[in-house]
């Protein structure tokens, strides 16, 4: 194996590639001229350069007798580097004497570009992104065409601004600021992507001007950066002509852009909120929530759109229908808060898992890509509140953290019957009085969770109840059940380290609906087969069979034969 590594000299125009065998018996190196990206820009024209300079890189390496066997992934990160003009060093895997197996045109341009860079697909460690302590975006929009306007909110503007430039950079893309005060800036890109000479520059300080310019000049995987844009939208009330004028254009921009390879961000104080006639054209980008003196979210609640927590979850099988109902809900101007009722076992915290998963992917209505889902205890806000007052400071607390980034989260409430008596006793308001006014509002996004029983109890207080809409989460069949354990079984396999035969799930479909009549599908049917995974992989077996179910649904048995 051979290691090749990348580095550029500035003063002469040129990125050289050293190429050195690991024993140090050949030595040599290839050379990326400045004509040549010029020539791969121009094969490209509208379409990803970084795959010619890959096919380049390959040709090269190709005729100094050396067969490159290392990623694509990494290649198309030196390429990067390449394009953008980064000094930076990397060491792929070669072959010496080996004729190079060339890259056909047609699959480098099929080569993504946003897997290639992104943080959020990287498998290598050594290119592994390292999180952000208080950025986090779903990059993924900046490559998504249907969200040409996006609003990311800062709280600390010269940090947040330099990594929402690195993040741009990882994904191919190149980022341009505007300023009021200089017009376009690009800082390092200046020179490689020179847009307007000075004087045009300087006429660009128009807000007006520079969104009519880029009207009419179309660049491309271009990102334009308008940083406190919010002067020139206004506030929610703000009527006057200029301002008309410039959301009659940010329209027309949400028009032009969606069918062009660009992309605006509006880079706003946290403070600001976006007038509701631009709602439907801008999105918003997600951002982690500012660690606060208090935390009450972080300290009472566990983050769902976590990608760790995500991870973790198993697969949610067969209630994309449930999923599409919540979010339906969660988008309507009145009455936005789902309530799912269903019998123990049934799956309901499965469906908000599933629908963590969706939001953290982004693939959502303008009103909800973006935001976070934070699963709140009401019993850990409970405990250790000995003295009257202490449960109502927690939780206005928790609305007061709610309520300043109600645009970034939604709040999932299991058992939400609770809140009926939560906190409550004599003298003091319980959690549904407290919560009740903002829940009608609006302005506590919320997702419940109950059984039947706590229906009931809920009902108890009517103007706490008409506040949710209601979806009844039946319990599945044999057949789908089967089905959902077919599609966890990968999780269960992995876990247990253990091969699940289809004899073995079926079987436990089968017994648990026979004999376990106090609990419900599919989580008693889960709770069987994950039983005798455990037991066969403590007396070491591979496989578990159908007879292994057998016998832990008779030790079941024979354990609630005894308490009795």
């Amino acid at each position: 194996m051979i290691a090749v590594y990348f580095s550029r000299e500035n003063f002469l125009k040129k990125h050289i590639i050293d190429i050195i065998d690991s024993d140090g018996d050949q030595k040599t190196y290839i050379i990326f001229k400045e004509s040549d990206l010029l020539d791969a820009r121009k094969k490209a024209d509208d379409a990803p350069v970084t795959p010619i300079i890959v096919k380049k890189i390959h040709q090269l390496v190709s005729e100094k007798g050396f067969q490159i066997t290392d990623t694509k992934k990494r290649l198309f990160k030196i390429a990067r580097n390449i394009l953008m003009s980064e000094p930076l060093e990397f060491s792929i895997a070669v072959q010496f004497n080996h004729k190079s197996d060339d890259i056909s045109e047609t699959d480098a341009l099929r080569e993504n570009i946003s897997d290639a860079y992104s943080f959020s697909h990287s498998t290598d460690s050594d290119q592994a992104e390292q999180p952000l302590a208080d950025l986090h975006m779903n990059i993924n929009f900046l490559s998504v065409s249907q969200y040409p306007l996006l609003c990311l909110k800062y709280d600390n503007a010269a940090q947040e601004l330099g990594k929402l430039f690195e993040k741009i950079l990882d994904n191919a893309k190149i980022p341009i600021l505007w300023r009021k005060s200089n017009g376009l800036l690009s800082q390092r890109l200046l020179n490689n992507y020179a847009l307007v000479d000075a004087e045009k520059n300087n006429q660009l300080k128009n807000p007006l001007k520079m969104i009519q310019y880029i009207l009419e000049n179309p660049q491309d995987r271009l990102v334009y950066i308008f940083e406190d844009f919010h002067h020139f939208i206004g506030k929610k009330d703000t009527i006057n002509p200029q301002v008309g004028e410039i959301r009659s254009l940010i329209k027309e921009l949400h028009d032009q852009l969606i069918k062009r390879n660009e992309h605006i961000i509006f880079f706003l104080p946290h403070f600001y909120e976006i007038p509701e006639d631009l709602d439907p054209y801008i999105q918003m980008i997600s951002k982690k929530l500012p660690k606060t003196a208090k935390g009450y979210l972080d300290k009472f609640g566990e983050l769902l759109t976590d990608p760790d927590y995500i991870r973790k979850c198993k697969p949610v099988v067969g209630v994309d229908h449930l999923i599409g109902r919540m979010i339906q809900i969660l988008g309507q101007m009145e009455s936005n808060n789902p309530l799912l009722i269903g019998s123990p076992g049934v799956g309901k915290t499965a469906i908000v898992e599933g629908f963590a998963k969706v939001l953290a992917k982004g693939n959502l209505i303008p009103q909800l890509a973006g935001r976070n889902l934070y699963s709140l205890s009401l019993n850990s806000m409970v405990a250790g509140t000995r003295y009257r007052g202490d449960f109502e400071i927690r939780l206005e607390g928790l609305m007061d953290e709610v309520l300043q980034n109600k645009d970034r989260i939604i709040v999932f409430i299991d058992e939400i019957h609770t809140l009926i008596d939560a906190g409550s006793s004599e003298g003091a308001f319980g959690a549904s009085d407290v919560l009740k006014p903002v829940l009608a509002r609006g302005e506590f996004p919320c997702i419940g969770a109950t059984t039947p029983e706590g229906v009931d109890i809920l009902s108890k207080d009517p103007a706490l109840s008409r506040r949710f809409k209601k979806i009844r989460v039946h319990e599945p069949d044999g057949d789908q059940t089967f089905i959902v354990l077919k599609g966890i079984a990968s999780n269960l396999e992995k876990h247990h380290q253990i091969k699940l035969s289809d004899d073995a799930l079926l079987a436990a479909v089968e017994l648990s609906q026979k004999y376990i009549h106090d609990e419900f599908l599919p989580g008693k049917a889960v709770s069987l087969i994950d039983g005798a995974a455990a037991f066969c992989r403590i007396n070491q077996q591979k496989v578990v069979r159908r007879d292994d179910v057998r016998d832990e649904m008779q030790r079941y048995m024979d354990e609630i034969t005894a308490l009795n």
